[in-house]
């Protein structure tokens, strides 16, 4: 399997959005992220794909935002690992990944929030969460964190789970047929990701 390979560079004062989408089977990508800019990363994957994703936050006030889902059936799998690394002080990232996994997909997430020892008062956001469609799919979702300075704030979460049978038993009992009630927690999971990336 080929790996597409790229080093983006986002200079001082810039502002870029890059795009992550089913082209390319493995992705490698380093995002080099400069003073005062700011890096915006959209995910949409509804197919069988290898992600790794590195941004180095090189300059003092850098900002990176990686917003994404993935949407699996069949058996699809996905693989996604990133890697946030502050290098330089009041440098912030956040990252919000969502997974839908129907039939036999599976997916594995594995996130490492890295802060420096210059890269004093950064803050640094990790969240991954998935929704399991069927009882053949399956997700790992593995976060982690390793902070050598003080004065910053890190946060990382994950989540796997099946629809709530007791919101959509409420959307039932509303007259909602279950195709429908299904459709709409759904559409609320992804809710916030999807407005996000629209901006």
């Amino acid at each position: 399997m080929i790996e597409h390979m790229q080093h983006i560079q986002v200079q001082a004062l810039k502002t870029s959005v890059i795009a992550i989408d089913d082209s390319h089977a493995t992705q490698r990508i380093v995002i080099d992220i400069y003073e005062k800019a700011e890096c915006k990363v959209i995910i949409k994957i509804t197919q069988s794909k290898k992600i790794h994703l590195t941004i180095n936050l090189k300059g003092s006030y850098a900002h990176v935002s990686i917003l994404g889902y993935f949407r699996l059936s069949k058996d699809h799998k996905v693989e996604i690992s990133t890697l946030q690394h502050h290098f330089e002080s009041h440098t912030t990232s956040s990252l919000k990944i969502k997974g839908l996994l129907a039939d036999d997909s599976s997916s594995l997430y594995q996130g490492m929030i890295r802060i420096e020892q210059p890269a004093k008062y950064s803050n640094a956001l990790q969240e991954n969460k998935n929704i399991l469609l069927s009882k053949n799919a399956q997700a790992q979702s593995i976060p982690g964190i390793e902070v050598l300075t003080d004065e910053v704030q890190c946060a990382h979460g994950s989540a796997i789970e099946y629809l709530d049978k007791q919101q959509l038993w409420y959307l039932q009992s509303r007259g909602i047929e279950i195709e429908q009630a299904e459709q709409l927690l759904i559409e609320a999971f992804l809710h916030d990701v999807i407005d996000a990336i629209s901006i």
